[in-house]
Order: C-alpha cells, then structure tokens, then sequence
C-alpha cells in the first residue's frame, strides 16, 4: 500500500536550502512529529516542577496555620508560664 500511496505524495522544497534534496510529506510529517514530542518533553517538565512547588508553598502554607492554631502559653501574675487551663 505505501509503494501505491508514495508516488502521489507531494514533494517540498528542503528547509536547508534550494541545492538540497527535495522532501517528502512522510519525512516532513515524522520531522514535525519529533519536534512536537521533544517539545512535550520540556513541558511535561515544566509542569512537574510547577507542581512541586506548588506542593511546598501548600506544605509551608498549612504549617504555618497549624503553628498560628496552637495556644500561645501565657504569663501569669507570679511571671510563671501557665499551660492551656484543663
């Protein structure tokens, strides 16, 4: 089938220059393809450390709730630190 189908595919004039060899759509197709996919790479990348951060800003986020959350002891008359009354 792809004997059938080649002869009819069109040729392109070769990005490298008017002396090179013309290109097929096949070739060109699998260039774009590769391209696309190395590009994909980077962003796949990208977002992993994206989330990564994202994680520790909610990390130091929560942290710093919990800590605002704890009761703070307090100085009684005698200057004496007091625990939480229970």
């Amino acid at each position: 089938m792809r004997r059938e189908i080649h002869p009819s595919l069109p040729q392109f004039d070769n990005p490298d220059g008017p002396s090179a060899k013309k290109v097929d759509f096949r070739r060109l197709l699998l260039n774009k393809c590769q391209q696309e996919f190395e590009s994909g790479a980077e962003a796949m990348k990208a977002v992993q450390e994206r989330e990564k951060h994202d994680k520790e800003e909610k990390a130091k986020e929560k942290a710093e709730k919990e800590q605002a959350a704890e009761p703070k002891p307090e100085v009684g008359v005698r200057g004496y630190v007091e625990g939480p009354a229970g």
